[in-house]
């Protein structure tokens, strides 16, 4: 179960049978979670099961809008030297981000995302964002 120390569950990782989970994101070597938009206000923490010991790539695919905040996120307690900018001048599917590579740490996988401000562009509240799934690959 991914669970948040914020709001609420955002997906269920089904052990042993991440297709089912997952189809539509899985593709024999995936699994991923799926399924929040709202604000952070100041951060936001997710752990998830890891499918086994081995290290894996983590992509995270987002929305961006034109009131989303610029994230900082930090996975398994390291913090990430690429800042993730939610901006867009209308409501979009944001590209891949590759997070990196990482171990899991007692059978799972924390990632923080915390704003680091917004796009001079950005209007309206600024701290909102949307992340709609996170790939766990094989590297």
């Amino acid at each position: 179960m991914v669970s948040f120390t914020c709001v609420s569950s955002l997906a269920q990782l089904a052990e042993g049978d991440e297709g089912a989970a997952f189809p539509a994101i899985h593709r024999g070597q995936h699994v991923g979670m799926v399924g929040l938009h709202r604000a952070v206000l100041q951060e936001e923490r997710q752990e998830f099961a890891a499918p086994g010991t081995a290290p894996r790539k983590l992509v995270l695919y987002a929305t961006q809008a034109p009131d989303y905040a610029t994230l900082q996120f930090r996975v398994n307690g390291q913090d990430l030297p690429a800042k993730f900018d939610g901006y867009a001048a209308s409501v979009q599917p944001a590209a891949a981000f590759l997070l990196g590579t990482f171990e899991p740490r007692d059978g799972k996988f924390t990632l923080r995302a915390e704003v680091a401000g917004a796009n001079p562009a950005a209007k309206g509240a600024m701290y909102f964002f949307g992340l709609d799934c996170v790939i766990l690959e094989k590297p």
